[in-house]
């Protein structure tokens, strides 16, 4: 034990740098990627700016981390779109939902948009209209091209969104001017909703995932107590 104890310690002290090292790197390398990004822009140097891309006015801005949020940058534009949309990439636990019949979202009719994209919104009408455009799903695909990983379509702005803004390489270049263009290109030829024979996307796909969590877990609750409350009042003959 006396040998064990200073190696953990050890150990534990060289994750820690380790940590603080790997910290390090990735604050220099954001700030390096701001420094490129305010210089493409031609504003002030930092962590925010405000500017037009031709006639397109845009903001965007690095958020640090915080308590439920990773670190995040952001690229916006004034929008106005009837109702929220947001397309992000579909991750494997939708695809099980979807497969148990627990959630259920936009369908646009390409297979490999809808495989690779998730879509979230209070009009599923207006979602499946949209996206149905090629332009529209082409110009979505061309931003997450660029890096970003969630877009939101909304009634005051259209933002792109880098979520965890994690810095392994070089960014595109003019990557806030690109992301001004196709973001203005997705706010034109908006058409109107297609009927969805009452389908409620928001409040049906959630009301489903909560009562599987709800369920499952519960069970689980009621198996253990059933057995701890067993062996108390009916204790084995022998206990090994």
């Amino acid at each position: 034990m006396e040998l064990v104890s200073p190696l953990i310690l050890v150990l534990i002290a060289v994750i820690l740098v380790l940590a603080a090292a790997v910290r390090r790197v990735q604050h220099l390398r954001r700030r390096a990627a701001l420094h490129k990004i305010a210089e493409e822009t031609g504003v002030e140097d930092g962590e925010s700016g405000v500017g037009s891309h031709g006639t397109v006015p845009f903001a965007y801005r690095y958020i640090p981390a915080s308590t439920g949020r990773p670190p995040t940058f952001r690229v916006s534009i004034p929008a106005t779109f009837p109702t929220t949309l947001l397309v992000i990439r579909e991750a494997w636990i939708d695809h099980i939902f979807k497969a148990l019949g627990l959630d259920r979202e936009v369908q646009t009719g390409d297979r490999a948009f809808d495989r690779d994209f998730y879509i979230d919104t209070e009009n599923p009408g207006f979602g499946r209209g949209y996206l149905m455009s090629d332009r529209h799903r082409e110009g979505v695909r061309a931003l997450f091209r660029l890096g970003y990983n969630r877009l939101e379509l909304n009634p005051r702005e259209a933002v792109a969104e880098i979520r965890p803004f994690r810095v392994s390489g070089p960014l595109p270049d003019q990557l806030v001017q690109r992301s001004v263009e196709l973001l203005d290109a997705l706010g034109r030829d908006i058409p109107e909703p297609l009927p969805m024979h009452g389908m409620d996307q928001r409040s049906g796909w959630r009301r489903k995932r909560a009562a599987a969590f709800s369920i499952a877990f519960g069970s689980l609750l009621v198996g253990v107590a059933t057995l701890v409350l067993t062996d108390k009042l009916y204790p084995p003959l022998d206990r090994w």
